[in-house]
């Protein structure tokens, strides 16, 4: 198992006008949703790092600081980033055999591949968005008492971008003839592998 990188399924030079602007239209989206992931990431540090300062030099933790964390910082880590994962292809591959197959039949993986991600991702969209309504207006218990609905929020917002995203992948990988572009491995930028 490689983490793998596929170029994205074409490339904007190669890319007919149609598909340009959305494109980059999903590209800020992405980056934006990123971004919030990157800054619930830093708080969650700078929180974790004040937390234990106060516990062990003032004997005080923040009270609530576990939750505050598990509500309102993990969530946008690990969702918001959804979309730009799958853009970039870097979510865990097999890819043993489908690197010796014909760019046809890698093709035809890649569309069924997305289509498996695509439906399990609308299903846990539509489930998080009736989890939302659920929550809403809950609080969780403690002290101090913190509102479970909000942190609800992130997790649709991220599955709907990975739902785009696959929705515009599968676009381009069915409406054009563009090549897919060969996976490449994270660990190996292409200018350190082409002196190989």
């Amino acid at each position: 198992m490689a983490m793998s990188m596929a170029g994205p399924a074409p490339s904007a030079e190669r890319a007919p006008g149609w598909l340009r602007k959305p494109e980059s239209v999903l590209r800020v989206i992405e980056w934006i949703l990123e971004t919030i992931a990157l800054a619930a990431l830093a708080a969650m540090a700078i929180f974790t790092t004040v937390n234990a300062v106060a516990r062990y030099f003032f004997a005080s933790p923040i009270p609530g600081s576990l939750n505050m964390i598990l509500l309102y910082l993990m969530p946008p880590i690990v969702f918001l980033a959804l979309g730009r994962v799958q853009a970039a292809n870097a979510h865990i591959a097999a890819t043993l055999f489908v690197d010796r197959m014909r760019p046809g039949t890698q093709r035809i993986c890649r569309i069924i591949v997305t289509l498996v991600i695509l439906g399990c991702v609308m299903m846990m969209t539509w489930g998080s968005i009736q989890e939302l309504m659920h929550m809403w207006g809950r609080s969780l218990g403690g002290m101090p008492e913190l509102p479970v609905g909000p942190s609800w929020l992130f997790i649709p917002v991220g599955l709907a971008a990975i739902t785009l995203r696959a929705l515009w992948q599968l676009a381009g990988l069915t409406l054009t003839r563009a090549d897919i572009g060969k996976p490449q491995d994270i660990e190996v930028p292409d200018e350190i592998g082409a002196d190989k």
